[in-house]
């Protein structure tokens, strides 16, 4: 079996029905890997952690509590198998 991963970040700010775009975009997304032979498993999210930029160093995990002005970001992804 093989996978593929996908980045999924919708862009809704403009609709007015953001559920709905939400919605479209993945099932374009969805039939698109299909036609190619991909079938939809799930979508999952992870978080990271970016640390501050004057942080980056070799101790910015021991600094401040762990994340020295880090900051957490939630990404998206869509999996597929094949």
């Amino acid at each position: 079996m093989e996978y593929k991963v996908m980045p999924f970040a919708p862009d809704v700010s403009e609709a007015e029905d953001q559920h709905v775009e939400l919605a479209n975009q993945l099932q374009k997304l969805i039939n698109d890997q299909a036609v190619e032979g991909w079938r939809f498993l799930r979508i999952e999210s992870t978080n990271v952690i970016i640390p501050a930029p004057a942080q980056a160093g070799c101790f910015s995990m021991l600094s401040m509590g762990g994340g020295g002005g880090s900051t957490m970001m939630r990404f998206d992804v869509a999996v597929f198998e094949k």
